[in-house]
């Protein structure tokens, strides 16, 4: 207990969540005059109002303490009947002054107030045996809502007037802009590009632009821990331009806040939210619509008039996007307006989409008033379905609804054991239901501290580690600081436009080191994907399909029947600026033994097997294991996921492998790796001529000979060619089978 005696003042600060109270206690004014002690909470500066309204009791004598900041002291606004000609008085060690102030009972009451600073009030009465004392009855003045609009699952829109539709196009598309002429509002944009993943049916945000201030902030899907800006990777978290602009990762998402109402959120996979200040009510435009509180005319297009429909209204809005692709459609393949399938019904119950409806012992019934469920629910049924139940996609929409109530304040209770879906946490942390909303990173490792954001579902880092770069590092382990810009331990960066000064954190002294080093040979300074490094000059494709036919990486052709384990590439030569990897194919007969089609693809990177094989059409084997896509692996490093009839891994240093579960494999690797590379896609040093030379050397052989030679297990029953005659084929039967009625007919890609 701390003591204090009128008219001191005392100020009490704490790092921590404390509860203060003070005790009137008591006293004796004349004879047969007493007042009663009491308690009275004192509230903490961030609980300030900025209005608030006094009535007095009947039979007691009131007063008013009002505790306001010193500057601020203009601003207070009181009632005619209160007293003008009150003394203010400082409150020592602050910037806080206060005064105390009588008044009478009053029908109408009284109220004070200001014109935007935060103050406090407390009211105190006393009469013969009786007391009381309480803070002001704080009067919320009717401030308007900002604005919400989302994207999110498969995708499922909802604009800032609440208007929802589904678009499926996989372009480059505006979701929000500001689009009025007016000087006092900031300028900003935010872009999309949507992608596939597996289904044509349906497309996912893949990748978030926000420009704002002169800054163009790119966030792409699965670099969780990272923002692109301005041509370079960021580490989070990032304060720019005066802290008006400053980054985050807060849960699974990183947050792009402004200081003039603005905040985008992407959660690196699917989930985009974008939160507008009511300032901009009908001032924007794009797939968030124009904000004016009429959702039956958000499907405005850039030149004034209402879209007929969904996808008139997506295309109106798509611009070129960083990434060009020229197979993006505005259109899903095979239908989108709805789903059906015979389990429905059950994906409607409890155990699946139905715990978002929920009441009695619902994991979210606390936030059914608040965040409606029954939007929720249908976009979860449609994505389970399209899905086609997989749990995965329930997950996803489960997440979706517990991020609304949580953003929202409102606390959710247990829900991933009910539905199944385990939380799966990067190395050394833990999950957190409700969570500090503010991690500790190498950069703000007191952040939690400090936070005053609702709690989020999150990983959090264990006792002594902390976020780096999307990672938890141990302290000693945490990178360097450049320029203001913190840099994770062993991360390279170009800082020059020209690419010729190369640098690199070194954890051990916590230093950046830089070295004069341009780009090497097939490598070339230039902006790819929102980077600016010594990018790959160009890429090539080596492929093996049908019985099999091979193409290496050089565009040499030849066919191979061996039904064993070989090495279709790998990197031979020890490079320190080359990942090292390995694919393998395992081939097999089927029905003919003549012919032998690719039946497993195995690819070796990072120290982890990756494994693709018909045994398991539409997942794969990590180490093992069976998963289900997509996945992303060694903190983002290297993803799978399904792309059309394809199961895709791509690695960040630019390998990508895709096999279709049957018999084509394509792996693709850039021109980095030229003449270090080998196996049955050959040397790749620009010539296909040498293409066939074996294993152990010397000059080119037969494609029988090339393949055996690059063997690297046996199976039972394997050989390394056709049993019998090799199949040939007629040139007579050729001619024909390269008309239009064949092999020569044109080919419609959908």
């Amino acid at each position: 207990m701390v003591k204090s005696q009128h008219p001191a003042t005392l100020f009490i600060q704490a790092d921590h969540g404390i509860q203060v109270l003070m005790l009137f206690n008591g006293v004796k004014r004349y004879r047969y005059l007493f007042y009663d002690p009491f308690l009275m909470t004192i509230l903490p500066s961030d609980r300030f109002c900025s209005s608030y309204a006094l009535e007095a009791l009947d039979g007691f004598e009131s007063w008013a303490l009002v505790v306001a900041k010193t500057k601020q002291l203009a601003e207070l606004k009181f009632d005619t009947n209160l007293p003008r000609d009150v003394q203010w008085k400082n409150v020592e060690g602050t910037d806080f002054s206060w005064t105390q102030m009588t008044y009478n009972p009053s029908q109408a009451g009284y109220t004070i107030s200001s014109s935007g600073s935060q103050f406090a009030v407390y009211t105190m009465g006393v009469s013969q045996r009786n007391g009381y004392g309480a803070p002001g009855q704080c009067i919320q003045p009717d401030i308007p809502k900002p604005g919400i609009c989302w994207a999110m699952g498969d995708p499922h829109y909802q604009s800032f007037d609440g208007r929802r539709f589904n678009f499926m196009g996989t372009c480059t598309y505006i979701i929000a802009k500001n689009c009025a002429a007016d000087d006092n509002l900031q300028a900003f944009e935010i872009l999309s590009q949507n992608e596939n993943r597996g289904s044509l049916r349906v497309s996912y945000v893949g990748l978030v632009i926000v420009k704002v201030y002169g800054f163009t902030i790119t966030v792409m899907r699965s670099e969780t821990g990272f923002v692109r800006i301005d041509n370079n990777l960021w580490s989070l978290p990032v304060t720019v331009n005066n802290d008006k602009l400053t980054m985050s990762q807060s849960g699974r998402s990183v947050v792009i806040d402004t200081d003039f109402g603005l905040t985008v959120r992407y959660d690196w996979q699917h989930s985009l939210v974008v939160t507008l200040s009511s300032r901009y009510a009908g001032k924007t435009c794009g797939l968030c619509g124009n904000f004016n509180g009429d959702a039956k005319d958000d499907f405005i297009t850039p030149d004034g008039s209402q879209a007929v429909g969904a996808v008139a209204f997506g295309v109106s809005w798509k611009v070129p996007g960083p990434i060009k692709d020229a197979r993006c459609t505005d259109q899903c393949v095979g239908g989108c307006d709805r789903c059906e399938h015979s389990l429905m019904k059950y994906w409607e119950g409890d155990l699946f989409c139905g715990l978002i409806k929920l009441v009695v012992n619902g994991p979210f019934s606390k936030c059914h008033s608040s965040i409606d469920p029954n939007v929720y629910f249908e976009n979860c049924k449609y994505d389970v379905c399209i899905g086609g139940g997989l749990q995965h996609f329930l997950c996803s929409a489960l997440e979706s609804y517990a991020e609304a109530c949580q953003r929202a304040g409102i606390q959710v209770d247990v829900w991933r054991k009910r539905a199944r879906c385990p939380a799966k946490c990067p190395a050394n942390s833990h999950y957190e239901l409700c969570g500090n909303a503010c991690p500790a990173t190498c950069s703000d490792p007191k952040a939690p501290s400090k936070c005053k954001l609702p709690c989020v579902e999150t990983c959090t880092c264990n006792a002594g580690f902390a976020l780096s770069g999307g990672r938890c590092v141990p302290f000693a382990k945490c990178g360097c600081t450049y320029k203001g810009r913190y840099i994770p331990a062993g991360q390279i960066f170009w800082p020059g436009k020209d690419c010729k000064e190369r640098c690199r954190c070194v954890a051990e002294k916590k230093k950046v080191k830089c070295m004069n080093k341009s780009c090497g040979k097939n490598h070339q300074c230039q902006v790819v994907h929102g980077i600016r490094k010594c990018h790959p000059l160009s890429y090539s494709t080596c492929q093996a399909t049908g019985d099999p036919h091979y193409k290496t990486l050089d565009g040499k052709r030849f066919d191979f029947q061996g039904t064993c384990v070989y090495q279709l590439v790998a990197l031979c030569k020890k490079n320190p600026d080359l990942e090292s990897f390995e694919v393998l194919v395992q081939n097999d007969n089927r029905g003919r033994k003549t012919v032998s089609y690719t039946k497993l693809v195995e690819i070796k990177v990072y120290s982890l097997s990756i494994v693709i094989t018909r045994t398991h059409i539409g997942r794969i084997l990590v180490d093992g294991e069976l998963v289900n896509l997509p996945v992303t692996m060694c903190e983002g490093e290297v993803s799978v996921y399904r792309s059309g009839s394809h199961a895709e891994v791509r690695t960040k240093f630019g390998l990508r492998v895709r096999f279709n579960w049957e018999s084509a494999v394509f792996v693709t690797l850039p021109s980095t790796y030229m003449e270090a590379v080998c196996g049955l896609c050959g040397n790749y040093n620009g010539k296909a001529t040498d293409d066939l030379i074996p294993k152990n050397g010397g000059n080119s052989v037969s494609p029988a000979k090339f393949g055996a030679s690059w063997r690297v297990a046996e199976i039972p029953g394997c050989v390394e060619g056709c049993k019998g005659v090799c199949p040939d084929c007629d040139h007579n039967q050729k001619i024909k089978y390269e008309t239009d009625q064949f092999c020569g007919g044109p080919i419609w890609f959908l």
